[in-house]
């Protein structure tokens, strides 16, 4: 199939992709509303008329993490041109999210204009088939199961999208002790930690503060007759970027 076969056929089924895709996002309003405290916005629809593509797109700002896109994509098969649906999102673990993954994908064996055509065949070998119907279920249950996520799960989730995962406690000890400090966990105080500004603002998620001394002279390192130099720096750093934590009985354990 050439070019101009490929957007004569785009411009007859790509309005009912596009159709398709607002009709899901019609049938999950009742899922987004009770995201809404979430913070589960910026609902996208785009096309792409040169690439024969089209997309669904929710995005969590208060994370900075997509939730969920659904696209729609013009392939061209043995058997014809047909349009590829695909969803996929984070996985939800207990720490939050974790590496995307595909949750949902079908590939219609005769498509013509009914996007809804249950006559499809797996797209992926380990991924099931279904018809359009259990998308809609399917991604409900995905955007149900991120509104449910604990204030917990979303800090971890906000970490791990800047590139950070908890260590043990052991190893925040070892990483401080190459540093020259040391926890002093009997300064260990529990705490709901917030956000007061960004996308963020007003979240907040079960935290505790703990004490970090100098491992030669058991001052605190913010005492004012503390050292002040690169492995001091080297700390500060890691206490900003909130890059050196553990998860203890429920709370992030920061520095």
């Amino acid at each position: 199939m050439d070019l101009t076969q490929y957007k004569q056929l785009w411009e007859t089924v790509g309005l009912a992709a596009q159709n398709k895709l607002l009709e899901l996002l019609r049938q999950l309003q009742p899922q987004l509303a009770n995201a809404h405290m979430l913070k589960v916005s910026e609902v996208a629809l785009e096309t792409n008329t040169e690439d024969f593509f089209a997309s669904l797109v929710l995005r969590d700002p208060g994370i900075d993490s997509l939730v969920l896109a659904i696209s729609c994509t013009l392939v061209d098969l043995p058997e014809g041109a047909a349009i590829k649906l695909t969803a996929e999102g984070p996985a939800l673990t207990s720490n939050g999210v974790q590496e995307h993954s595909e949750l949902w994908g079908w590939r219609p064996r005769n498509f013509t204009t009914d996007v809804a055509s249950t006559d499809g065949e797996e797209l992926l070998a380990d991924v099931v088939y279904a018809p359009w119907a259990d998308l809609t279920q399917v991604v409900a249950g995905h955007i149900q199961r991120w509104a449910q996520m604990s204030p917990l799960q979303r800090e971890l989730s906000r970490r791990f999208v800047r590139g950070y995962n908890p260590v043990t406690v052991a190893e925040m000890s070892s990483r401080l002790g190459e540093l020259g400090y040391k926890l002093d966990r009997d300064m260990d105080a529990p705490h709901t930690a917030r956000y007061m500004s960004g996308a963020s603002a007003g979240e907040g998620f079960p935290a505790i503060s703990t004490g970090v001394r100098e491992a030669d002279s058991g001052l605190t390192f913010a005492n004012v007759n503390a050292r002040r130099d690169a492995k001091f720096d080297e700390l500060q750093h890691l206490r900003l970027e909130q890059s050196l934590f553990a998860v203890v009985r429920g709370s992030i354990l920061d520095i």
